[in-house]
């Protein structure tokens, strides 16, 4: 008899189940079709490549390393505004100065740039800029900045 109760109770459980089911009674979420799909706007750029594009027109920071008394890379190309940073990675001071050794005039100088320090000029002007070390001007010399139009 015992065993007739517990069948019973549990095709009881098992009917109700399936009652509720049919019924609705659980609810799963919503159905794949009742989810909104984003709209096309017709925009085929996306927000990373606008983003990207507007990167080019803000001001840019270029290295140059001075080590084994030499500039690496002897030289760079740049537009209007950007920056040139000069790191010494170099045993000894370097001071920069623009033009060429036989020139005597400069139109600027760098202050000391001691062992593992560095010094950032920011380029206005248009052109050719030559530069060289002045306390090593046989060996690092004829250097250039080319600085374009945006």
């Amino acid at each position: 008899m015992r065993h007739s109760i517990e069948n019973s109770s549990f095709q009881w459980c098992l009917a109700l189940g399936w009652y509720l089911l049919l019924l609705g009674g659980c609810d799963f979420g919503r159905h794949v079709s009742e989810v909104p799909l984003p709209e096309d706007t017709g925009d085929t750029d996306s927000d990373t490549d606008s983003d990207t594009d507007s990167d080019t027109d803000l001001p840019q920071e270029v290295f140059v390393q001075m080590r084994a008394n030499a500039f690496d890379p002897e030289t760079i190309t740049i537009t209007v505004g950007d920056t040139v940073t000069w790191n010494n990675e170099d045993s000894w001071f370097h001071i920069l100065a623009s033009g060429v050794p036989e020139d005597s005039t400069h139109e600027w100088f760098s202050p000391t740039i001691n062992v593992a320090d560095s010094w950032s000029r920011v380029f206005e002007e248009l052109g050719d800029h030559i530069y060289y070390c002045d306390n090593h001007p046989a060996i690092m010399r004829d250097a250039h900045v080319i600085v374009e139009k945006k």
